[in-house]
């Protein structure tokens, strides 16, 4: 399963429009916050079987319920064998490092992060503190919006592996 994931449009639904352009085959779209109606406004001309979008702390709520798009805070779904925790990182303090997040998946038994929240690309797999043989994969695709190379992300799921990369709209272009 190939999945497209992005973060931090901040009002700019461009980039992702020319990313899920560039990978029509994508199976899965998953937006981390910080931009839920750019997300909505980007995927009405791609019909993918699966949407996934979490609200970031620039996410009116109100104002999305009122919109129609569904606001919630984090999305816990297995995909392909993986088990997915999808969520912003703005409550897991991600701009101070990362081990809150990491007890918080580990809690929640994921294989693999998606967040975003800082604005920065992040692919690591780090050591799960409750269960030490376990490996966390932690994935943030930076801010498709906020900079100049406007990263994405790609991640792929299959038969319980997980496996991310970093990919920028200059590189479509």
């Amino acid at each position: 399963m190939k999945i497209l994931v992005f973060s931090d449009s901040h009002g700019d639904a461009d980039g992702m429009r020319e990313a899920l352009a560039a990978h029509r085959t994508a199976d899965a779209a998953v937006f981390c916050g910080d931009g839920l109606r750019d997300f909505d406004d980007a995927m009405r001309d791609f019909p993918l079987t699966a949407r996934l979008a979490v609200t970031g702390n620039c996410d009116a709520s109100s104002m999305l319920a009122a919109l129609g798009v569904c606001a919630q805070p984090e999305i816990l779904v297995e995909l392909e064998g993986v088990r997915f925790l999808i969520l912003h990182g703005n409550a897991h303090h991600v701009r101070e490092g990362y081990d809150v997040l990491l007890a918080y998946a580990g809690q929640r038994r994921a294989d693999a992060v998606l967040f975003g929240h800082t604005h920065l690309p992040e692919n690591s797999v780090h050591r799960d503190p409750i269960n030490p043989e376990h490996r966390i994969l932690l994935f943030n695709p930076g801010s498709v919006g906020r900079s100049i190379v406007r990263p994405y992300g790609i991640v792929t799921a299959e038969g319980g592996a997980v496996s991310a990369e970093h990919r920028r709209l200059t590189d479509i272009t």
